[in-house]
């Protein structure tokens, strides 16, 4: 075996370890989180708390899942050295289910964020944002860092 694919497997191998670590523990820490927001939440809340609980709620059990489905995969007996795979092995089902699922989910769960940038950035354009970001001024950056930074979150 060469010193390269040697190489690439661990690093494959640590970056797996890395993700599922991370996804497991930021899955669990939003979901608590969460539970003790609806826990502490009144029922006159406005609408959008509630939305906003069910879509955090969302991409936490996502990543809880994908954290489990690492853990999981980890332990998947490795395919025989060649190039057919066993009729019998699943893994190829379901890349290519997710292949086709994944992209399809962020496209819907996206679609309103057109709609959100579009509101933005009119909003931008009547403040005047876009030529004061042109302009360098003494106290411009107390202006704009706090529109970039609250930005950061519809940009991911």
């Amino acid at each position: 075996m060469s010193v390269v694919r040697i190489v690439a497997e661990r690093s494959f191998l640590l970056l797996f370890s890395l993700t599922r670590t991370a996804f497991l523990a930021q899955g669990l820490a939003m979901c608590a989180a969460l539970v003790a927001t609806a826990a502490t939440s009144r029922p006159e809340a406005p609408v959008w708390l509630g939305i906003a609980l069910r879509a955090s709620l969302l991409v936490g059990g996502t990543l809880f899942v994908a954290g489990v489905l690492l853990v999981v995969a980890r332990r998947l007996p490795i395919p025989p050295e060649g190039d057919e795979t066993p009729a019998t092995s699943i893994w190829p089902v379901l890349l290519g289910l997710s292949l086709v699922l994944l992209p399809a989910l962020a496209y819907d769960a996206a679609s309103e964020l057109f709609l959100l940038w579009r509101e933005l950035l009119t909003l931008l354009d009547r403040i005047g944002f876009m030529t004061g970001l042109r302009q360098s001024g003494p106290y411009s950056g107390i202006v704009v860092l706090p529109i970039v930074a609250a930005l950061l979150v519809p940009t991911l």
